[in-house]
């Protein structure tokens, strides 16, 4: 995910120009939490059709200036499944 180009002191234009609109945001007490998520869908042996799904959460929380104070990592899961051929 393109959240390593996100650094402390970004505004929230400069986060969205690089991850896009967020999936969801929050604000409490005045800070502004933006969230997202990212999915991959990955194939392996592929004779046996076994695969799944990757999810990676990160929040962006930009403090009352409007500007990036934290980029936090909020979840990974991995769904296993099979996939048609």
């Amino acid at each position: 995910m393109a959240q390593t180009q996100v650094t402390r002191g970004m505004t929230k234009a400069q986060v969205r120009s690089i991850l896009g609109a967020p999936i969801m945001s929050t604000t409490l007490n005045g800070t502004d939490t933006w969230h997202y998520q990212k999915n991959n869908i990955l194939k392996a042996l592929i004779p046996l059709r076994l695969g799944g799904a990757e999810t990676n959460n990160v929040a962006v929380i930009f403090g009352p200036s409007g500007t990036v104070t934290k980029i936090t990592n909020v979840g990974y899961g991995f769904t296993p499944g099979l996939f048609a051929r």
